[in-house]
């Protein structure tokens, strides 16, 4: 799912105040930015046979080595949980 402009400003908010040092964790450089759409994940809930529920999240990623990091777009307040 791609995001709006409106839901990238609210990921960029929530990561300047959750995340004010956007240096990669895992190499100490390079600087997190994010995709700018959401990936999903089933969860392991829901019975043999049925389509298991989904979650959002929204990817930060390293434009230096590729660590990646996710975080659930609903928390975030980019979409809402169903």
């Amino acid at each position: 799912m791609s995001l709006s402009q409106k839901q990238m400003d609210k990921a960029e908010a929530w990561l300047s105040r959750h995340m004010p040092d956007r240096t990669c964790p895992a190499r100490r450089r390079g600087n997190q930015g994010f995709w700018h759409q959401l990936v999903t994940a089933p969860t392991l809930q829901g019975e043999r046979g049925t389509i298991p529920p989904m979650l959002a999240f929204l990817v930060a990623q390293c434009d230096h080595c590729g660590h990646a990091m996710l975080f659930d777009a609903a928390k975030i307040g980019i979409i809402e949980r169903r």
